[in-house]
């Protein structure tokens, strides 16, 4: 397992997350950033209370219709020609 620092770059506010090696997050006593998830570009996205997110890549937002129970076609579409997001909201460092 290891401890990471996510950094919001808009808001300046940040937290610590656990994360285990199947890229589980444990959340502890998080104030600021609310929500995470491993992205099918291979990289992580975080939602921050200030509004701050990048939970979805915009090849996600774009191709898939129904964001809460994604079609699997549309999923294997966006794995087989992945385009990584350039759009950094937020710093992640080891602890």
């Amino acid at each position: 397992m290891k401890r990471y620092v996510i950094k919001c770059k808009s808001c300046k506010k940040s937290d610590v997350v656990n994360i285990d090696k199947d890229n589980r997050i444990l959340w502890q006593d998080n104030k600021h950033i609310i929500s995470g998830r491993y992205r099918l570009d291979n990289s992580w996205g975080w939602q921050c209370k200030c509004g701050s997110n990048n939970l979805l890549t915009k090849q996600e937002d774009k191709v898939i219709t129904n964001k809460q129970s994604p079609d699997p076609k549309q999923i294997e579409q966006i794995v087989n020609n992945v385009v990584q997001d350039k759009l950094n909201k937020f710093e992640m460092e080891v602890v």
